[in-house]
C-alpha cells in the first residue's frame, strides 16, 4: 500500500489543440463543417457575369482569385 506523497498521478483530461477539451472541438468541427457543406455549392448555376449588375471590382476579385486558378491552375 502507497504511503501519502507517492508517486501516483492523476489522467490528465486530454485536450486539443489551443487547449480545448478534445470532445468540445470534434463538435466544432461538425458544426462548421456542416455550415460549409451546405454554402458550398455543386451545381453550376446559369448566371452569366453580365446577369451581375455593378461590383465590377468585386467581380474581377472573384475571376482572379478563384476562376483563374481553376482554368489555368
Amino acid at each position: 500500500m502507497p504511503a501519502s506523497g507517492g508517486t501516483a498521478q492523476a489522467e490528465k483530461p486530454k485536450t486539443g489543440p489551443g487547449g480545448t477539451p478534445g470532445g468540445e472541438e470534434d463538435k466544432e468541427e461538425e458544426k462548421l463543417q456542416g455550415a460549409l457543406g451546405s454554402a458550398i455549392v455543386t451545381e453550376s448555376p446559369n448566371v452569366k457575369w453580365d446577369d451581375v449588375s455593378g461590383l465590377e471590382g468585386a467581380k474581377e476579385g472573384l475571376k482572379e482569385a478563384v476562376v483563374l486558378p481553376i482554368k489555368f491552375p
